[in-house]
């Protein structure tokens, strides 16, 4: 009579599809796991707003001040101007409000523009006085989030400066 040893090499293939099964449930409560975590601290832009710039470099139309930077709001849900800030290659800041032409409006609406030159109510800025000199159009949202919506860069030298670009 011939003993027949019981077969074990059905194990192997059942423990493998055991293991393969519990590393797809790791990965999966890891990758999901990762995803609830980002969902916190995603947010949508508080205000989708565009702007337009215009650089005049020759300072057409602006007296001894010289070239100056146009910035009009473009598009977009009106905005509290204290929450606009134009911010220069420095860090100095002014809001809307300080340099806008209209200042009895409280909020920022299409259409509306402010004139960039770095002089007179937009003193604290510094004036565009060569290539690559720029302006970041700033929105603050009401948790104290800052989101830069446009920069403008100066592609063209300015041909004329109120004097105050020195070094």
């Amino acid at each position: 009579m011939v003993l027949s040893r019981p077969s074990t090499r059905a194990v192997s293939p059942a423990i493998g599809v055991v293991l393969l099964v519990a590393i797809v449930v790791v990965l999966a409560a890891t990758i999901a796991a990762l995803a609830m975590g980002f969902e916190s601290t995603l947010r949508a832009p508080e205000h989708p707003v565009a702007f337009d710039t215009d650089w005049v470099a020759d300072g057409t139309g602006n007296g001894v001040n010289g070239a100056y930077v146009n910035v009009t709001f473009a598009g977009g849900e009106a905005i509290d101007q204290d929450r606009v800030v134009v911010v220069d290659d420095y860090g100095n800041r002014v809001t809307w409000g300080t340099v806008w032409t209209t200042p009895d409006k409280e909020v920022v609406e299409p259409g509306d523009y402010v004139h960039l030159d770095g002089a007179g109510s937009d003193g604290p800025l510094r004036q565009i006085c060569e290539v690559g000199d720029s302006y970041r159009i700033v929105v603050e949202d009401t948790n104290g989030q800052t989101t830069v919506v446009s920069e403008f860069e100066a592609k063209s030298p300015p041909t004329a400066t109120n004097g105050d670009c020195s070094p």
